[in-house]
């Protein structure tokens, strides 16, 4: 799974939410946003701008600056 895919699937799972659900607050696709985490499609920065706007959390910038892998431990995964 690629860096973007990673921090995508992560935090979609930490709030529990569908790809579906994830892809509407984004104004994605559900297709879209499966490629992403399916590595089919390059994680956009305008996608990630939105994802850290949305998620307003510290830990999503954080994983984007250090990597994914502290990301997925704040997040348990």
């Amino acid at each position: 799974m690629s860096f973007g895919g990673a921090i995508m699937r992560a935090y979609r799972a930490h709030m529990g939410w569908s790809q579906e659900k994830l892809a509407e607050k984004l104004h994605l696709s559900r297709s879209a946003v499966s490629k992403i985490e399916n590595d089919q499609q390059m994680f956009d920065v305008n996608i990630l701008a939105k994802l850290i706007r949305l998620s307003n959390e510290p830990t999503i910038a954080f994983s984007i600056i250090c990597g994914v892998d502290g990301l997925l431990k704040l997040l348990g995964g």
